[in-house]
């Protein structure tokens, strides 16, 4: 069933006209793959002297997971690469296709015959080491792919004030479980070679199926409750370097960092940007005359934090003068985090708990015993 709903599931994306296609052309490969293993290891273990032929097919996609999840996490982070470069990726596919041509070439009776001595004896310890390096290629991958990421939401920090439709969160859960499934995959397969609890190679083919099957349907479940993934993330123009880079060659002197620091501060003060839930880095740019590359060194030399982090101790500000305001006290907490330029409860409570070390809540509570005193 999983199997069936990934394919369903792929082939609606790959024929989709709307948001990201090239990443979600990605996704569609990738899922695609994954149904593709599950329904051939479902076939060899119920019907193999039905279709024998189908013995170690399924091996070289294991060397596709891994480019395809980090293709996709570069697609979604509007990372820009060359297509011709990044298809080098697809190397150890194409060696691991040419290595096991051998066992393809064998006649039905042989196959039969190798596919009963493995379900007997276990696996060759040649198909075991190259089952492995197949793991640690996912790892690999996995992990690149969470380093982009990182980087990625370190980025956004530094241009978006609300990041919660673009954070890119979902993908890292994801990632994360890949990666340790493909982990604890590997010990499995390093526990067999050194010869203890043999029988769990058996069971592990039973716990990668229904794990590939979960993965399905936990896509298909975001694409229902979070579409935006799938319509395609805003366009963020975002380059590849880090957020906290010392300004090479930027050109801003001391004294006009300190002329915008001034002119920053005015205008927070004064005309209270911070209110819109959705500022961006070149609107206050475009709004105070200053470069954008400039404005977020001022932010980030002169007051020691990212965009993200600056506006929210605004908006932190905002609220807790609304819970210190008696004539205010019956605000619900909703309502007090859209009035301070929040976009979510959820939000407002992960930012006041930062700036301030506890919840907002707690302050609230602290602020009415203040008053009753």
């Amino acid at each position: 069933m999983g199997a069936l709903q990934g394919l369903l599931l792929s082939f609606m994306m790959a024929f989709g006209k709307r948001g990201n296609l090239q990443a979600n052309r990605i996704l569609s490969l990738l899922i695609g793959a994954f149904s593709v293993n599950i329904l051939i290891m479902e076939v060899l273990r119920n019907a193999y002297l039905l279709y024998p032929h189908l013995l170690g097919s399924n091996f070289p996609l294991y060397y596709l997971f891994g480019p395809l999840l980090w293709w996709y996490s570069r697609q979604l982070t509007n990372s820009s690469f060359v297509w011709r470069r990044e298809l080098l990726h697809l190397i150890p596919f194409v060696v691991g296709c040419m290595a096991l041509m051998p066992l393809y070439w064998q006649s039905a009776s042989d196959k039969v015959a190798l596919y009963e001595a493995m379900n007997q004896d276990g696996l060759p310890t040649f198909l075991v080491v190259g089952w492995m390096l197949e793991c640690m290629h996912l790892a690999i991958y996995a992990t690149l792919s969470i380093q982009q990421l990182r980087k990625y939401q370190l980025q956004i920090r530094s241009r978006f004030s609300n990041i919660d439709r673009i954070n890119l969160n979902w993908l890292k859960k994801v990632i994360t479980a890949n990666l340790v499934i493909w982990v604890t995959y590997e010990l499995i397969l390093i526990n067999y070679l050194l010869g203890f609890r043999l029988d769990l190679l058996g069971l592990s083919g039973y716990v990668l199926g229904y794990l590939s099957s979960f993965f399905i349907y936990i896509i298909g479940y975001m694409s229902i409750k979070q579409p935006e993934i799938f319509l395609g993330s805003p366009s963020l123009t975002i380059d590849g370097e880090h957020v906290k880079t010392k300004y090479y060659r930027s050109g801003l002197t001391p004294q006009k960092a300190s002329e915008y620091q001034e002119a920053l501060i005015q205008f927070m003060e004064e005309e209270s940007p911070h209110l819109n839930p959705d500022l961006t880095l070149q609107d206050l740019s475009e709004a105070l005359s200053i470069p954008a590359n400039h404005l977020s060194q001022v932010i980030n030399e002169k007051f020691e934090c990212n965009f993200f982090d600056y506006i929210n101790g605004y908006r932190i500000k905002e609220s807790k003068e609304w819970m210190a305001d008696s004539a205010r006290n019956q605000a619900t907490m909703l309502q007090i985090a859209f009035e301070s330029g929040f976009k979510s409860k959820s939000t407002f409570n992960a930012a006041f708990k930062k700036h301030q070390g506890q919840t907002p809540s707690q302050f609230k509570k602290q602020q009415n015993t203040l008053r009753s005193a």
